[in-house]
């Protein structure tokens, strides 16, 4: 088993068929099936082939082969902006966002924080869009004229442009959620909204995500 500092943690042991995966965040422990294993991994010639939001360390014990896989954002934060407009990062996230961020318009009345490294697989496959789509065009535009570079001060903290503020409605609170390879940054008021919809047609969303095979 495997305890680490950021994210949700997911352990595999023993052979093949009959490993147990395990998330760990806080003091909670979720087993899930093995179905949802393989959509975060895939296998090529006998070796794992993780995803660009995973990092995978391997490790001989016993005579068995261990893979880590570190997931990098999960979770929901309750934080206020400040006068200049600054917003703190949760401490568990910030080491993956050290080496620099982007900050953009997002979808449902949200920003979009990527890793620079995150955000660099994400622009280029919009730059792959057909830019005679429309739609393409669109949401180019949406999200790379929309987007900054930003880094975080020495207390965690980063900077929210005012037209981005203005986008997402961000007054004074806000609501930071992990959302698997970015972060998420929501107005108190319309992540409430948005989170009591989800709860509402849960039901519904999960038979939806059945037809497409999750």
């Amino acid at each position: 088993m495997c305890r680490l500092t950021s994210g949700i943690a997911i352990s595999f042991w023993g052979k093949r068929s009959d490993r147990c995966p395990i998330f760990l965040f806080g003091d909670e422990f979720f087993y899930i099936i093995h179905s949802f294993i393989n959509i975060l991994i895939h296998r090529k010639d006998g070796e794992p082939v993780l995803t660009a939001a995973q990092k995978t360390l391997n490790m001989e014990k016993g005579g068995k082969k261990w893979v880590k896989v570190v997931v990098m954002f999960i979770g929901e934060y309750s934080h206020t902006i400040d006068e200049k407009g600054r917003v703190a990062i949760p401490v568990k996230f910030r080491a993956k966002l050290g080496g620099g961020c982007v900050v953009t318009r997002g979808l449902d009345g949200c920003l979009w924080v990527y890793p620079e490294s995150e955000w660099q697989k994400l622009a280029e496959r919009i730059a792959e869009l057909p830019i005679t789509q429309k739609d393409a065009r669109s949401f180019a535009r949406l999200m790379l004229a929309g987007a900054t570079d930003v880094t975080l001060d020495r207390t965690g903290r980063i900077n929210l442009p005012s037209y981005l503020k203005n986008f997402a409605n961000i007054k004074n609170k806000v609501v930071i959620t992990g959302v698997y390879d970015r972060l998420e940054i929501w107005p108190e008021g319309g992540w409430s909204e948005f989170k009591k919809g989800m709860e509402e047609n849960s039901e519904t969303v999960a038979e939806n995500l059945a037809e497409i095979g999750f």
